[in-house]
């Protein structure tokens, strides 16, 4: 099992679609993935689940397994998409886990996916400093951050890196994502100071009408479109850094 968070700390990056559509495109590649949703927003729950009973959400749902009421298996509902799973949130997530612990999460909500088969988990995160945000940081093989080309976003990355080095994990590992890049000669120039930076990956999310479409209605991108080529490099990448960091630890016990 892989775990993946996509995080940042500023808000309008698209942290929710990139983490549905990379869900999707490892489905697509015939991955097992949970999609987990940890923001209070419930955007990625909304994009999977939106025909699914409210009050039957209320009842299933993450916040049901980190307050020990259910058991995952109970709370994990199946989407359109083949080998996609979604353990969703509703509104309620924020209200009730701001006076918790990390570690109680981790004894929680940690301990209960690790005991699940799947291939890949999504984790979908807040935009602001959480419990929710440390707790993904912590668990996590792989932070993704989808970084705009614009000055207060990358203060966002800093912000980020500075959470991850709160936690003694040697295995992991950010990685930004460009996103939202337009053309212009200003956001090269940006992008380029990033990448002295941070590691960076290659493939670039531009700014789309039809992703934002595509988001807002709950449908998978076109196949063959810009963003679906876009987000299948993504989930390549994401597959070749997996691969990357299982060589590199088997090198350790050598």
């Amino acid at each position: 099992m892989y775990i993946i968070a996509v995080a940042s700390l500023k808000g309008g990056v698209g942290k929710t679609t990139h983490s549905t559509n990379l869900s999707v495109h490892l489905s697509m590649k015939g991955k097992r993935v949970l999609a987990v949703d940890l923001d209070l927003n419930n955007n990625l729950t909304d994009f999977f689940l939106r025909s699914l009973d409210r009050n039957y959400l209320e009842e299933r749902n993450v916040l049901s397994v980190i307050l020990g009421e259910k058991e995952i298996e109970d709370c994990v509902h199946k989407t359109g998409f083949s080998g996609l799973e979604v353990l969703p949130a509703t509104i309620s997530l924020g209200a009730k886990t701001k006076n918790l612990e990390t570690d109680f999460l981790l004894s929680t909500l940690g301990s209960s996916l690790k005991r699940l088969d799947y291939d890949y988990i999504v984790l979908d995160t807040p935009g602001h400093l959480s419990v929710e945000l440390q707790f993904a940081v912590t668990i996590s093989d792989l932070i993704l951050s989808p970084v705009c080309p614009k000055r207060w976003v990358f203060q966002g990355m800093k912000d980020l890196k500075d959470v991850e080095e709160g936690f003694e994990k040697e295995s992991l590992r950010i990685v930004a994502v460009p996103s939202m890049v337009g053309k212009g000669k200003q956001e090269e120039e940006r992008l380029f100071n990033l990448k002295k930076k941070y590691p960076v990956t290659r493939t670039s999310i531009g700014k789309l009408r039809a992703i934002e479409k595509a988001s807002e209605e709950g449908k998978a991108l076109k196949v063959g479109s810009k963003g679906y080529l876009w987000f299948e490099s993504l989930a390549d990448e994401i597959l070749q850094i997996q691969k990357r960091s299982v060589t590199s630890k088997q090198r350790m016990f050598v």
